[in-house]
């Protein structure tokens, strides 16, 4: 018989989180009876190990990375672990390059798309606004589960997509559901307000 699952949500935030997203966070913790657990105002990496470390002291056994900008639809962590996967996400906006994208890349993107199918699909990498990770994961890629390595030349990656390497380095897959639209707040605006989220056309 499979364990019922415990989920831990967790907010790294640089101090000043957007309201929508910390209640929803809140309301989302007091319902699964877990606790909101919260780091802030260090480097996004080191504040994301220091949630994974506390995570991997309890007794959970999936936990929600949720960004302080980022609000999730009604449902959204239901759909999540329908998913079944070892990391599964949820999409948002992104901007790119003076363009807003979606925060998932399918395994065959070269670039960050503007839009995703809105289904689950497995993807390359993603934006962790919103996205649900099972313990077994973090066990099997082991310490630091993040970091924002930075060349000589000054190129680096983010903590995310560092993470979601080592997940696919591990053999693990990461899946989307692109039917779990949230909304991004960057400055006051949400960027979802000029985004056209999903198609039904073109593979991941």
């Amino acid at each position: 018989m499979s364990k019922t699952p415990r989920v831990m949500v967790g907010m790294p935030t640089r101090g000043f989180p957007w309201v929508q997203s910390i209640v929803y966070a809140q309301r989302l913790a007091a319902e699964l009876g877990t606790g909101l657990a919260i780091q802030i105002g260090q480097p996004v990496a080191l504040m994301r190990n220091r949630l994974v470390r506390d995570f991997l002291k309890s007794d959970c056994t999936h936990f929600l990375m949720m960004d302080d900008d980022v609000v999730p639809p009604a449902g959204a962590l239901a759909k999540l672990l329908a998913v079944g996967r070892p990391v599964a996400t949820g999409v948002y906006p992104l901007l790119a390059a003076g363009r807003v994208v979606a925060s998932v890349k399918g395994i065959r993107d070269k670039d960050w798309p503007e839009k995703c199918p809105s289904k689950v699909f497995p993807i390359k990498h993603a934006g962790l606004g919103f996205t649900l990770v099972e313990r077994a994961t973090f066990e099997r890629i082991g310490f630091p589960w993040f970091n924002w390595p930075e060349e000589e030349d000054g190129t680096n990656v983010g903590e995310d997509v560092w993470f979601c390497h080592r997940v696919r380095q591990a053999g693990l897959q990461i899946f989307c559901d692109g039917s779990v639209v949230c909304g991004h707040v960057k400055s006051s605006f949400d960027l979802g307000t000029v985004w056209s989220p999903t198609t039904e056309t073109g593979a991941p």
